[in-house]
């Protein structure tokens, strides 16, 4: 293709998305705000997917460089904040990376990426007072040791083990990524032997970050700050199959910036045990099955139910499974089927926050997690006190082409939602009925690699809200991207 015929592609999406930008608080709307960030935060694994995959380093000595740009359209069904009538919001996102890379000797590897972002809104659209949201931050910053290497390289000593050593603010997960995956600053060890692969990490959340807890005074200004310590092990030894175990402990030092009047304390400490399996059960036929046991400490809301300020026990479970058949066919027909839940607490209205949440007194039931999974585009919940039915199916078109072959793929998700318990709130506060039928989703997205270092993305969604939901109007969802990588 043409350099003009990339820069049609450019300016189409141009004229689409340019025009609002270059012409023209309540708790009700902090919960609004609040599903739309974690709503978003698949773009961010996207973005983050589509960079990593740049950083493999096999000189010698290699210095590398390279950036990123999406421009994203997003248009999606909300409340007004003032909470009384449904309204589409629109968002103009532009997004860059710039990135760094330095490999000595393939052992050493030093990494930094900026990240420059502009969320731009249709008048009145954004949560805030303000229109557009301008930032510059350090996206990732880390440097790598390969430590089986180095000793082999410089000492000439074996050992019988792969071993890396990461420091700095750096991704990582554990399990499916539900209890934990983030960039957080800290440090991370990794292994992989004959008989064992481990990992094993203390991060801490980055300065500023909003707390995830928003009825904290400061939530946002002050931001949270979180440590995590955690350990997985995995066996490898099975051909077609993977089972591991992990743990992790989450301590909460985050502080209001100023004193609640009623409630006191607003920690929330939690300690997690996962088992689970990945792999293969007969040709093309995959799965991947996780449990998860949540226990630690809480305090409940004394501004709603009153009480002492004495610390309750948490008690929760989380479970997914997931299985994805792949059909040896022309357009290589895809489906999938997973099932996911967190448990719920039946005096908690709000998953997240302290203010809304457990009564005092009472077993916090509720599942609390600082990782992601994937739960639709336009309802997009989180996985607290919620079930959820996913049954999905792609196909790729251009399948009988073998130069582009994977350059095109079009798929649909149709979701299923249930409370977990039917008196309890979940993420989104709109389903205020004590009833445990949330409603359905179809899900539809097109993704289109238009050259090596182009890409078009398109996802639709509707989401139909049954009987918990007060609100009952039909909400859309739609975004379509453009990413250039260089």
């Amino acid at each position: 293709m043409t350099n003009i015929s990339i820069l049609s592609i450019v300016f189409l999406w141009l004229v689409l998305l340019v025009p609002g930008w270059a012409f023209g608080q309540v708790p009700g709307v902090l919960s609004l705000e609040e599903a739309q960030r974690f709503r978003t935060e698949r773009l961010e694994r996207e973005a983050r997917t589509a960079l990593e995959s740049r950083m493999k380093p096999s000189q010698r000595l290699l210095f590398d460089y390279g950036g990123w740009y999406r421009l994203t359209y997003l248009n999606y069904d909300d409340l007004a904040n003032n909470l009384l009538r449904q309204r589409t919001r629109i968002l103009r996102l532009h997004d860059l990376r710039l990135w760094a890379m330095l490999n000595l000797d393939n052992t050493h590897t030093f990494y930094v990426r900026e990240r420059t972002s502009l969320y731009d809104w249709d008048h009145n659209d954004n949560y805030r007072r303000y229109d557009t949201d301008y930032n510059v931050e350090l996206d990732q910053a880390f440097y790598s040791l390969q430590i089986d290497r180095a000793l082999r390289r410089y000492l000439e000593v074996k050992i019988p083990l792969r071993l890396q050593f990461t420091g700095g603010q750096f991704f990582s997960q554990i399990g499916t990524g539900l209890v934990y995956s983030r960039v957080a600053q800290g440090v991370g060890l990794d292994g992989q032997s004959r008989f064992v692969n481990f990992k094993t990490f203390w991060s801490k959340t980055p300065k500023g970050e909003t707390n995830i807890d928003y009825s904290v005074p400061g939530f946002r200004t002050r931001g949270q700050d979180r440590y995590f310590y955690g350990v997985e092990l995995t066996y490898p030894r099975f051909s077609h199959h993977e089972p591991y175990f992990f743990w992790m402990k989450q301590e909460d030092h985050s502080d209001p910036s100023t004193p609640h009047p009623t409630q006191k304390k607003f920690d929330y400490d939690s300690q997690y045990i996962g088992l689970g399996a990945r792999g293969e059960i007969i040709k093309n036929l995959t799965y991947e099955v996780e449990g998860i046991r949540e226990t630690g400490r809480s305090y409940g809301d004394n501004v709603t139910f009153g009480g002492t300020q004495t610390p309750n026990d948490v008690s929760a479970w989380a479970f997914t499974t997931k299985l994805t058949k792949i059909f040896d066919v022309l357009t290589r027909p895809r489906l999938s089927f997973q099932y996911a839940m967190g448990t719920g607490a039946k005096d908690r209205q709000n998953p997240t926050n302290t203010i809304g949440g457990n009564a005092p007194g009472k077993t916090d039931r509720n599942f609390l997690y600082f990782g992601y999974t994937e739960t639709g585009y336009m309802l997009s919940p989180r996985l607290s006190n919620l079930q959820m039915l996913r049954l999905g199916g792609s196909l790729k078109p251009l399948d009988f082409n073998k130069d582009l072959k994977d350059n095109l793929e079009i798929g649909l998700n149709y979701y299923i939602y249930k409370k977990d318990k039917a008196e309890a709130g979940i993420s989104d506060f709109r389903a205020n009925r004590p009833l445990g039928s949330l409603g359905r989703e179809l899900d539809a997205y097109v993704n289109w690699k238009v050259l090596s270092d182009v890409f078009i993305n398109f996802n639709w969604g509707r989401f139909y809200p049954s009987n918990a939901f007060g609100d009952k109007d039909i909400r859309d969802y739609f975004l379509t991207s453009l990413t250039y990588q260089f």
